[in-house]
C-alpha cells in the first residue's frame, strides 16, 4: 500500500457550495489541482465525502514564556506545543499592557508553529485564534501553509493597521466605530450576524476578555482593549502575528489528526481519469470513448443556471473538432508515464519558428476554465440530498515519487450549500494609450492602427485570494466603439481568432505569478492592440474559478490619437555625378542635368538619390504620407577651417590658433567627462585637450606626435561623440555641439544656400514631388520616379531622385568636397520619425597642378664619385604649396634606344651636340617610356625652392636627363606637357674613377709597427693613394669614419709609399725585400707603407682609396684586419687603499688598458682561490662580502693581456671587521 501524505501542497482541493446562483450550478463545487511536474496520475483521482467533523480545540498561554523572556531575552521559545520565533531572526521581547504581561508585538511578525519542539515538523491545523491586549494599537494575523497565505485577519487603530498591512491589503480594511478598522478573515465573514461584522467584533472582544481573565487579567484602564482574531483554512502550518502597541497573551488552535484521511469517509467519485479512449493495460479504463467521457462530465442543459453557458455552447467550444487533438495529446501523456513534452512547428512551412508544448502544464493552466476542468477530470459538483447538511471532502491520487509509490490527499472542511455573495467587480480601472504597431491579425486582415491601449486594474491581494468565492482569477475586458458614450454599448475585446477563418473565442486574461519572488504584474494588465483613434471607454469584469463573472468595473476613458511616427526608409544611397569626371562623360544623369544648357555653357553636376520602402515597412506603417529629404554641405559633426599659428607648449602638446568661429562653449581646462573631439591637420588627428575663444576664433590645445605636429594650413574640427562606460573607461559626454542627426531638427532642412529658414525636400509616398521646394532649387531641378518591385509575393517600392543645383566645389587645399543626405518619413497626421542613416556624396578636385619649369645652364656636372662609387646631382625647382612632385630620370642609352639612334653615331658628335640631341629626345613625348621614377613618394611643396639629391653610378661615363611631374592631394597627376612647353636638364658625369686598390700582404718588421703592401693600380694617371685606419670594426665600414694616415694622396715614391720587389723561396716564404728607387715602376712590384704608430696587442682595421689626376677617388678597398703581436708583458696592477666595513672588504686597483683581471684570496696562509671569473677590461673593483670578522685575508689581482701574458700583482693583507 502506498504511503499517504496528508495536506501535501502538491495536490490541493478547493470547494464552495452554491445555491440559487445565476451562473454556478447548485451543489458543492470541488476542483483540484496538482504539481505539473508529477504528471497526470495513471490511476486517476478519487473523491471522498463525510459529514462535517468537529474541531478539536487546544489552548496555550504565553504569560509564563513572556515572564521568562523578560528576565532572559531569547530569539525563540516554546509554550505548551507551540514554538515562537521572530520572522526577522531577532530576539522576542516581552511586553506589558495594563499590568498584563505577554509577547510584545511589532512590525516584525512572530511566527507560531504547532509542534512539541523546534526539531519536529509543524503539524497542520484547521484554525488558530490569538488573543491579547491592545493599547490604542492594532494586530494583524496571517495564516500560511507551504509558504502561501491561507487566511488573514486584522483589527485596531487605523494608522497602525495601515502600516501593518500595507499595499493592496490596506485597501481591504473596513471601518469600525471611532478610529478603528478591521480586516475580516474567513471565520468572521462566515459568522457575521444581521448587525454585520461590528457585532461579530464585539463578540470576539468579549470572548478575548474571558480568556484573559482565565490567565489572571483584571480589567483596568479603558485604554487597553482586548482583541481576539481567528484565521481559518483547510491547512495551516504557521501563523504570523504582528502589531503595534499590543501584546500577545495566548492562542487556541484546532489540529488536523494525522489519521484524519481514514476517519469515516465514503467514496464520492472515482477513479476520475483523463478523457481518452480505452488504453490497454491502464487501470483507469472508462469503458467508453474519450469524447463520451468528456460529454458526461458536462452539466445537463436543465441543470445549468440562466447565466451560465448553454449546453450547446459548451459542446461547440469543448467537444468540437479540437477535442480529438486534445484527446490524442492526452493519450501520449498516459503512454509517456504522465508527461508529454514536444516542440511544435509553425503552420507556415517557410517559418522556422518552434515552441515548447508541455501538455500537462498547458492543460493545468487551461483548467482555469471550470468547464474545461470538468472534461479534463479536475472538477466535480456534489449534489447533497439534504440541502442543509455540511460535509468534509477529500481528493486522493497516487504517483511514483522518489522511486516509491505515494498517495497524496487533501481535505477541505465544513462545506455545504449556501447563497454566495456575488463576485465583486474589479476596481481602480485605468486605460492608457501606448505606442504600438500596425499588424496582421490571425484572420489575415491588416489592422492599420498603430496605437495600443493598456488597461490596468487592481488585482486581489494575497488575503483576498485565500477566499475563492470573492477573488477572480481571470478577467474579461470590454470597450465601446470610438467616440461612443461611456454608457455603451460595450463589446468584449478579450476574444481571439486563432487561425484564418476561425470563430472568435472568449479568452479571459489570466495573470500567472511566478512560484518565487514578487508578482510580475502588481496590477491587472491587458493590451488592446490597435483599437483605432478616438475616445474609448473600457470596463473590466472578473471571473472566479467556479466560472462566475462579476459585474463590470467603473468605466475608464481614454483618448487615443496617432502618436506613432513611421520608421525611416531603407538603403538610402546618393551619388555625385561630376562633369569633370572623364568616366561619367556623356552619362544619362549628366544629359538630364544639362538638357536645357546653352552651347558652350559650363556643365552642371547631377546627383542621384535612391531609397527603398519595402513591404514590411508598408505593413508596419500603412499610413505613410510622404518622405522628407535633408541635405547639409560637408561631413556631419565636422567643421572646416584653417590653422593660422602653431606653438609647442610642452613635449607633445601644442597651442593651435584657427579661423574657426565658436560653435559651442569654451572648455579652458582638460575635461575627463566630456569628449572634446580632435583636430585634423595634414592627415593626422590630434586629440583636443582644451577649447577657448580668442578674438572670435577658436584656439585649441592638442596632443600630437612630435614627429607629426599640426601644421599651418587647412584643418578640420571633429566634434567629440562621447562614449559609453566600459569595464576600464568611464563614460564621456559628447561635445555640446555634437548631433546624432537621427532627428529632423538636427538637419534643419535641405540646405543649398543661405536661405532662412531652410525647408526639407518633400516627396509623396506615390513618388510625386511636393512643393514648395527648398530655396535655391526649382521644380525643373528635381525628377522623382517610383518603381514597384514584386519579390516572392511582396511588393517593394523603389524611389530614384535626379537632382541638380547642388554643387560641390573641391579646391587644391581641400581636394575632397563632401555633402550629406538624410531622409525621414511622415504619416498622414504629420508624425515624423527618426532619420535614416545618412548617405554622403563626394566630389574630387580634378584640375591637375602645373608642372614646374626646370632652369639650368647648358652644361651641368654631377659630383665626383665618392668612396662608394656614387656621384650625386641635386635637382632644384620652385614648388607650389600642397602640391606633390615626382622626379623622373632617363639615361642617355635608354633615350637613344627609345628613339632608335645608334650609340656610335651619337658619340661621334661633339659634347655640346650630344647634350642638345639628348635634350630634344627627352622632351619628345614619344620617348617618355625611357624615364624612370626616382622619388619613392611625391615631394610635397611648401611654396618655395625645392630640391632632390639623386645618386648616379659614378663609375660610368654617361649622361642623364631629369624631368619633373606634379600631383595634387586628390591624386590628379599632371600630364606630360608637349615638347614646346616642357623643360629638362642634362647632367654629365665628371669622369670614371680608378678601380679600388687590392691588398697584397702584411709584415711585421723587427723595429716595430706593421708593413702594409698592396698591388699598384693599372691606371697611368693615378695621383696617389689615401690610407685610413680604425680601432673598431664598425668604424671601418665607411672610410669617412676612419682616421686618415695621409694628409693628402701619396704617390708611389713621393713619400712613405714606396715600391718594393719581394723575393720568395719555393715554399712562398719571403727571402728578401728590395725597396725601389723613385720612378722605378717595374712590373711585379708591390707598394708598401710602414705604419709605425700601430699599437700592438689589439686589432687594427685598414682601407685604401686610389685617386687619379682629375681628383676622382676610387671606392675603398676591402677592409684589412691586422693585430700586432705584443712582445712585452703588461706591468703588474697597483692596489688602491681598501674600504673595510662590517662584513665587507672593498677592493680597488689600477692596471694597463685592455687587460682582463682575476681576483684571488687566501686566509691563514692557505691556498689562493679565485673570488670571481676572469673579468673584462675596465672591471677594476670588487667587493668581498664573504668575510668573517677578525680574520686576516690576503688578496692578489692577476691580469691577462690579449696575447696571453699573465702577470700577478702584489699581495694586499686586510683584516675583516
Amino acid at each position: 500500500m502506498a504511503d499517504l501524505l496528508l495536506q501535501d501542497p502538491r495536490l490541493t482541493l478547493i470547494g464552495a457550495g452554491f445555491l440559487g446562483d445565476s451562473e454556478a450550478q447548485d451543489g458543492v463545487h470541488l476542483r483540484w489541482s496538482f504539481d505539473p511536474d508529477l504528471g497526470f496520475p495513471a490511476e486517476g483521482f478519487r473523491l471522498w465525502v463525510r459529514d462535517a467533523s468537529r474541531e478539536d480545540s487546544r489552548k496555550v498561554s504565553f504569560t509564563k514564556l513572556a515572564t521568562q523572556l523578560e528576565q532572559h531575552p531569547a530569539a525563540a521559545g516554546i509554550a505548551t506545543g507551540v514554538t515562537v520565533h521572530r520572522m526577522d531572526g531577532g530576539r522576542i521581547a516581552a511586553g506589558r499592557r495594563c499590568d498584563q504581561i505577554g509577547l510584545a508585538l511589532g512590525s516584525a511578525p512572530l511566527v507560531l508553529r504547532f509542534r512539541p519542539g523546534f526539531g519536529a515538523a509543524p503539524e497542520p491545523v484547521r484554525s488558530v485564534t490569538v488573543f491579547g491586549l491592545s493599547q490604542r494599537g492594532a494586530v494583524s494575523v496571517r495564516a500560511r501553509h507551504a509558504g502561501r497565505v491561507a487566511d488573514c485577519a486584522a483589527v485596531g487603530a487605523a494608522p497602525c493597521l495601515r502600516d501593518l498591512t500595507g499595499g493592496a491589503i490596506a485597501e481591504e480594511l473596513t471601518a469600525l466605530t471611532g478610529a478603528d478598522m478591521m480586516l475580516a478573515g474567513r471565520d468572521l465573514r462566515t459568522r457575521r450576524s444581521g448587525d454585520g461584522v461590528a457585532a461579530a467584533v464585539r463578540e470576539d472582544r468579549a470572548s478575548a476578555l474571558e480568556r484573559l481573565r482565565d490567565v489572571g487579567f483584571a480589567a483596568a484602564a479603558a485604554s487597553c482593549t482586548p482583541f481576539q482574531l481567528t484565521v481559518r483554512a483547510d491547512a495551516i502550518d504557521e501563523v504570523l502575528v504582528s502589531g503595534c502597541d499590543a501584546i500577545l497573551v495566548g492562542a487556541l488552535w484546532s489540529p488536523i489528526a494525522p489519521d484524519d484521511a481514514e476517519r469515516g469517509w465514503t467514496p464520492l467519485a472515482g477513479p476520475i481519469c483523463l478523457p481518452v479512449d480505452d488504453t490497454p493495460g491502464s487501470p483507469c479504463t472508462a469503458g467508453a470513448s474519450g469524447r463520451a467521457v468528456a460529454s458526461a462530465r458536462l452539466p445537463d442543459a436543465a441543470d445549468l443556471p440562466p447565466g451560465a453557458p448553454t449546453r450547446a455552447e459548451l459542446d461547440a467550444r469543448l467537444l468540437g473538432a479540437d477535442f480529438d487533438e486534445l484527446s490524442t495529446s492526452l493519450e501520449k501523456v498516459l503512454s509517456g508515464g504522465g508527461q508529454f513534452v514536444t516542440r511544435l512547428a509553425a503552420d507556415d512551412i517557410d517559418d522556422g519558428t518552434t515552441w515548447r508544448y508541455d501538455v500537462v502544464r498547458d492543460a493545468v493552466t487551461a483548467a482555469a476554465d471550470p468547464y474545461f476542468a470538468r472534461i479534463l477530470g479536475l472538477y466535480w459538483v456534489h449534489h447533497p440530498i439534504d440541502a442543509t447538511a455540511r460535509h468534509d471532502y477529500r481528493v486522493e491520487a497516487t504517483w511514483p515519487i522518489d522511486g516509491e509509490k505515494k498517495s497524496l490527499s487533501w481535505i477541505i472542511y465544513d462545506r455545504g450549500l449556501e447563497a454566495q455573495p456575488p463576485l465583486p467587480p474589479p476596481t481602480a480601472t485605468a486605460a492608457t494609450p501606448r505606442i504600438g504597431a500596425a499588424h496582421v491579425m490571425a484572420d489575415g486582415i491588416l489592422n492599420p492602427f498603430e496605437m495600443d491601449v493598456t488597461v490596468d486594474w487592481r488585482r486581489p491581494s494575497v488575503c483576498e485570494l485565500a477566499d475563492p468565492v470573492r477573488s477572480p482569477i481571470a478577467y474579461l475586458i470590454e470597450r465601446t466603439a470610438a467616440d461612443d458614450p461611456a454608457t455603451g454599448p460595450y463589446r468584449l475585446v478579450t476574444r481571439r481568432t486563432f487561425e484564418a477563418g476561425g470563430v472568435p473565442e472568449v479568452v479571459p486574461v489570466v495573470i500567472a505569478d511566478p512560484d518565487d519572488g514578487a508578482p510580475r504584474f502588481s496590477e491587472g494588465y491587458f493590451v488592446d492592440r490597435g483599437p483605432g483613434y478616438g475616445t474609448f471607454h473600457y470596463r473590466v469584469l472578473g471571473r472566479d474559478i467556479f466560472g462566475r463573472t462579476s459585474g463590470p468595473s467603473a468605466a475608464a476613458s481614454v483618448l487615443v490619437t496617432d502618436q506613432v511616427a513611421p520608421g525611416p526608409p531603407l538603403n538610402l544611397a546618393a551619388e555625385y555625378v561630376d562633369p569633370a569626371d572623364p568616366d561619367r562623360a556623356g552619362s544619362e544623369m549628366l544629359a538630364w542635368a544639362n538638357r536645357d544648357a546653352t552651347v558652350g555653357a559650363q556643365q552642371r553636376a547631377a546627383i542621384v538619390v535612391r531609397w527603398v520602402w519595402p513591404e514590411a515597412r508598408r505593413m508596419q506603417f500603412p499610413d505613410l504620407d510622404e518622405f522628407r529629404l535633408y541635405f547639409r554641405p560637408g561631413s556631419l559633426n565636422h567643421v572646416l577651417g584653417r590653422i593660422t599659428d602653431v606653438a609647442e607648449v610642452a613635449p607633445g602638446e601644442y597651442t593651435v590658433r584657427t579661423d574657426i568661429a565658436p560653435i559651442g562653449p569654451d572648455f579652458p581646462v582638460p575635461q575627463a567627462g566630456i569628449d572634446l573631439g580632435a583636430l585634423r591637420s595634414e592627415g593626422e588627428e590630434c586629440t583636443i585637450v582644451t577649447v577657448t575663444t580668442e578674438s572670435g576664433r577658436l584656439v585649441f590645445r592638442v596632443r600630437a606626435n612630435a614627429a607629426a605636429p599640426p601644421l599651418i594650413g587647412p584643418c578640420t574640427f571633429r566634434l567629440g561623440r562621447g562614449r559609453s562606460a566600459t569595464a576600464t573607461q568611464q563614460a564621456r559626454a559628447p561635445y555640446p555641439a555634437f548631433r546624432s542627426f537621427e532627428q529632423p531638427p538636427h538637419w534643419e532642412g535641405f540646405i543649398v544656400g543661405p536661405a532662412t529658414p531652410p525647408r526639407p525636400l518633400r516627396v509623396g509616398a506615390d513618388g510625386v514631388l511636393r512643393g514648395p521646394v527648398p530655396a535655391g532649387l526649382t521644380l525643373d531641378d528635381i525628377l522623382v520616379d517610383r518603381v514597384l518591385e514584386p519579390v516572392d509575393g511582396q511588393v517593394h517600392w523603389h524611389y530614384r531622385m535626379l537632382l541638380r543645383g547642388v554643387e560641390l566645389v573641391p579646391t587644391r587645399d581641400r581636394p575632397r568636397a563632401v555633402g550629406t543626405f538624410g531622409i525621414g518619413s511622415v504619416d498622414l497626421v504629420g508624425n515624423e520619425g527618426r532619420i535614416a542613416p545618412p548617405a554622403s556624396i563626394v566630389a574630387l578636385h580634378r584640375v591637375p597642378p602645373p608642372v614646374p619649369v626646370i632652369v639650368y645652364p647648358p652644361v651641368n656636372f654631377a659630383t665626383r664619385a665618392d668612396y662608394h662609387g656614387a656621384s650625386w646631382f641635386t635637382l632644384e625647382w620652385t614648388g607650389v604649396p600642397d602640391v606633390g612632385y615626382q622626379v623622373f630620370r632617363a639615361g642617355d642609352l635608354d633615350l637613344l634606344a627609345a628613339a632608335g639612334i645608334e650609340v656610335a653615331d651619337h658619340r661621334a658628335a661633339t659634347d655640346d651636340e650630344q647634350r642638345l640631341q639628348l635634350q630634344q629626345l627627352a622632351l619628345d613625348p614619344a620617348n617618355i617610356e625611357a624615364f624612370r621614377l626616382v622619388t619613392a613618394a611625391p615631394l610635397l611643396g611648401t611654396g618655395g625652392p625645392m630640391q632632390h639629391r639623386d645618386a648616379l653610378p659614378g663609375s660610368l661615363r654617361n649622361r642623364f636627363v631629369y624631368r619633373i611631374r606634379s600631383i595634387d592631394q586628390a591624386g590628379n597627376l599632371a600630364p606630360w606637357p608637349p615638347a614646346t612647353a616642357a623643360t629638362c636638364v642634362v647632367v654629365d658625369l665628371p669622369g670614371v674613377p680608378p678601380a679600388p686598390p687590392a691588398w697584397a700582404e702584411v709584415a711585421y718588421p723587427p723595429s716595430g709597427g706593421v708593413t702594409l703592401r698592396w698591388t699598384p693600380n693599372a691606371s697611368v694617371d693615378i695621383r696617389g693613394y689615401r690610407l685610413y685606419r680604425a680601432d673598431e670594426a664598425d668604424a671601418a665600414d665607411d672610410v669617412r669614419s676612419m682616421s686618415p694616415l695621409f694628409t693628402a694622396a701619396q704617390d708611389e715614391g713621393g713619400g712613405t709609399v714606396v715600391g718594393t720587389m719581394v723575393d720568395r723561396d719555393a715554399a712562398g716564404a719571403i727571402v728578401s725585400v728590395t725597396e725601389l728607387a723613385p720612378g722605378d715602376r717595374r712590373p711585379g712590384r708591390l707598394l708598401q707603407h710602414v705604419d709605425t704608430t700601430a699599437r700592438p696587442g689589439r686589432p687594427l682595421y685598414y682601407r685604401l682609396v686610389a685617386e687619379d689626376a682629375a681628383g676622382n677617388r676610387s671606392a675603398a678597398s676591402e677592409r684589412l684586419v691586422v693585430q700586432l703581436p705584443t712582445l712585452v708583458p703588461p706591468a703588474p696592477p697597483a692596489w688602491a687603499a681598501p674600504t673595510v666595513t662590517a662584513g665587507s672588504i672593498g677592493l680597488r686597483w689600477s692596471a694597463e688598458e685592455g687587460v682582463d683581471s682575476l681576483v684571488l684570496r687566501r686566509a691563514d696562509g692557505g691556498l689562493w682561490r679565485a673570488l670571481r671569473p676572469w673579468a673584462p677590461p675596465g672591471a677594476d673593483a670588487f667587493d668581498d662580502t664573504d668575510v668573517a670578522a677578525g680574520t686576516l685575508y690576503e688578496y692578489r689581482v692577476r691580469i691577462r693581456d690579449r696575447v696571453g701574458h699573465i702577470v700577478d700583482g702584489p699581495v694586499l693583507p686586510v683584516t675583516a671587521i
